[in-house]
């Protein structure tokens, strides 16, 4: 969504983009026909892919992913207390969700200190729980570089 909202981005006027921007009403976008749109993609139950506007090797889309992490992780250590009062924790994280075939499999990803993959593992990079767990393996717990995470099933009822 980032690449569709920011004009200058490539991909900012590829048809997906106009498509999801043109639908979205100004009052709460993340509710709007728009983000139904984009997301309606995922709702076939196919290998998830990325839009062709990510470019080759998907350089623009995880060019973009990377900012929105670095943000992530910023934004965790700025509003973590570290003072005596230990008034307010926060953790780098973020939610994996797989929606194929609209059955939601929700996994909230959480790391136990600022040691962090270099890009969240997405449901297209592993589109299940065991390529996700899997991954996460690879890329934190054995990375011998002090990386710890925690994977928990969330549903929605």
């Amino acid at each position: 969504m980032q690449t569709c909202l920011t004009p200058g981005l490539p991909g900012y006027d590829s048809s997906e983009c106009s498509g999801y921007r043109a639908a979205i009403p100004q009052v709460n976008q993340f509710a709007s026909p728009g983000v139904q749109l984009f997301g309606a993609s995922y709702l076939v139950p196919t290998a998830p892919v990325r839009f062709d506007f990510c470019g080759p090797g998907n350089v623009n889309c995880l060019g973009e992913a990377s900012l929105v992490w670095q943000d992530t992780q910023a934004a965790a250590e700025q509003f973590y207390d570290r003072s005596a009062a230990c008034g307010f924790t926060t953790f780098v994280g973020y939610e994996w969700t797989g929606n194929t075939g609209v059955r939601n499999l929700h996994r909230n990803v959480i790391f136990r200190n600022a040691v962090v993959p270099p890009l969240p593992i997405t449901y297209i990079e592993e589109p299940t729980p065991q390529g996700l767990w899997t991954a996460l393996q690879t890329q934190c717990l054995d990375a011998a570089n002090d990386c710890d995470v925690l994977a928990i099933r969330t549903t929605r009822i």
